[in-house]
């Protein structure tokens, strides 16, 4: 991916890992990021237009990956899903968590 690319982070709720990758790369001022949880309580829920927008899209688990592919089938066509394999036993800007995110996002992005 090249600078100012769109980037969405999908958890289940969208309250501590991928709103803390929202963060992270948002703060950097190379790309735009967004974050939504696939659950129906998610702070910002996954919508076909978020998936549209983006360029691609990093899931925290293979769980949310599976569910974007059930769920929307066309918005996603020609996109690339990325499983970062990052469990949900981590708090919002957890400095491990902040730098599993990077170790595992940045060899996707090229700047």
């Amino acid at each position: 991916m090249v600078k100012n690319s769109k980037l969405l982070f999908v958890c289940r709720t969208n309250r501590m890992r991928s709103y803390t990758a929202e963060v992270i790369y948002n703060s950097k001022g190379l790309y735009s990021a967004k974050s939504a949880g696939t659950e129906r309580t998610a702070k910002v829920k996954i919508t076909k237009d978020l998936l549209l927008w983006a360029d691609i899209i990093f899931t925290m688990e293979e769980k949310q990956a599976e569910y974007i592919r059930n769920e929307f089938i066309e918005p996603i066509r020609n996109k690339k899903i990325i499983v970062l394999g990052i469990p949900n036993n981590h708090y919002f800007m957890e400095p491990d968590l902040i730098k599993m995110i990077n170790n595992k996002v940045d060899p996707y992005l090229v700047i």
